[in-house]
């Protein structure tokens, strides 16, 4: 009887030990999902959960939870006490992700190093970078070369930094200036309309503005008509208003539909034929007369990642095939999100692959008498800064609209940028 008896109290005591180790999984597993959809926002709250019951020192949830801060606009900073305590217990018999694992990988020196140069520590960067490269001897060479190009970066952003250029960033008041993110600001030249994106609780809105008697109208919500539950972002749109380009990302696919202005409303949004691949297509621009789009695909024909290509449209009113733009704007690495100016003789451009001073920095090119492009030119610390900077619509040579994280605001604000002219290279004065 004495033997039974034990037996029930050793399950009575175990069971709590048990619902807590499921709880656990469970709690892993799904912020494992949620990470590796690139949803940092979800993931972070279960795995500072895990962090506070018996996984404090675990290296592989701080690993997780410094990288999900570094995806996180305005909490960035707070990636870096994750990741220094993680990368003290980077191991190269790191495995795979599981509760069991107790160390971090290797690269999470590499993550300290963009954690540290996106908030502009760049001497600590440096050395993130070094020891990266010390104690990773199974990397490839072309990612050991990535990571000298992050290093590089670091010294022409100290540079950068001791000469900034005169650059003002005014958020715009309403409509826009919401307590959500706003991204994807596409102005036309005249500034009379906008498209742009604010992040819900549960869906990206797309939102179409106009303005009247100077002032910016009510914005009309686009998804019930162009059909998007959310996944649809608006990257371009006709100087005319009559054709809305757009980014749908799906997965592990990313294409380009668009959607046309019927004189009520614009139509469902439809997959752009003449652009999309099996690859990838994450933007495309048209230019003010509508006569070409610039966009951006990693096809086989790309010099390397993500390249710059453009169509035209054909007497026949058929789009020719895509021609890609060139190795003076094209690099061995990413480039993205090209607009046009209103003369289509300057193209504006985010790339890596260039001279940057951190992540993507956005560049300008111009056209010369040839048709070629001049070499590209940095637009100058501190509208580039050594994060990522993607999204510029130009509407003149000195003023021009993107999204920037506003400290007082928390939150991603659509603003206006005006650069003094005597900060601008020659060619654009």
């Amino acid at each position: 009887m004495k033997f039974f008896l034990h037996i029930i109290v050793a399950l009575i005591c175990a069971t709590p030990l048990f619902s807590q180790s499921r709880f656990e999984k469970e709690t892993f597993d799904d912020a494992e999902y949620f990470f590796a959809t690139e949803a940092y926002r979800d993931a972070l709250p279960l795995y500072l959960q895990l962090l506070k019951r018996n996984y404090r020192d675990n290296a592989n949830i701080l690993y997780r939870v410094g990288i999900c801060y570094l995806n996180l606009p305005g909490e960035k900073a707070q990636a870096i006490e994750y990741l220094e305590k993680a990368s003290q217990k980077a191991s190269s018999s790191y495995k795979k992700s599981s509760l069991k694992e107790s160390h971090a990988p290797l690269d999470s020196w590499l993550y300290l190093g963009n954690a540290y140069r996106v908030n502009t520590q760049l001497d600590k960067a440096i050395e993130a970078y070094e020891n990266y490269l010390r104690v990773s001897t199974k990397i490839s060479n072309l990612e050991r070369d990535w990571v000298q190009i992050q290093i590089d970066a670091c010294k022409r952003a100290k540079d950068a930094i001791k000469n900034p250029i005169a650059v003002s960033f005014i958020p715009l008041g309403r409509p826009f200036g919401t307590k959500n993110n706003e991204s994807n600001p596409f102005v036309t030249h005249d500034e009379r309309m906008a498209v742009y994106t604010v992040q819900q609780k549960f869906y990206n809105a797309v939102y179409w503005v106009q303005k009247k008697n100077g002032n910016w109208g009510t914005p009309v919500l686009l998804n019930p008509t162009i059909m998007s539950d959310g996944n649809l972002f608006p990257v371009s749109l006709s100087d005319d208003g009559k054709i809305l380009l757009l980014n749908l990302i799906d997965l592990d696919k990313s294409d380009i539909y668009i959607s046309r202005w019927n004189g009520k409303r614009y139509t469902p949004a439809v997959p752009f034929k003449e652009i999309n691949t099996k690859y990838w297509e994450s933007h495309a621009c048209i230019s003010s007369d509508g006569k070409t789009i610039y966009f951006t695909s990693n096809r086989s024909s790309s010099i390397g990642g993500l390249d710059i290509f453009f169509i035209e449209l054909l007497p026949d009113s058929q789009w020719s095939a895509p021609r890609n733009a060139g190795n003076i704007i094209n690099t061995p690495l990413n480039e993205e999100t090209p607009f046009l100016s209103v003369t289509g003789d300057t193209l504006y451009f985010a790339s890596q692959g260039h001279n940057t001073i951190g992540g993507f920095d956005i560049f300008y090119s111009i056209r010369q008498s040839d048709g070629s492009w001049s070499e590209p030119i940095n637009m100058g610390y501190p509208f580039n800064t050594p994060d990522d900077d993607l999204f510029y619509v130009p509407v003149n040579a000195t003023t021009g609209y993107q999204s920037r994280y506003i400290p007082e605001s928390k939150s991603m604000r659509i603003v206006k940028v005006l650069f003094e002219k005597n900060n601008l290279p020659s060619e654009h004065k």
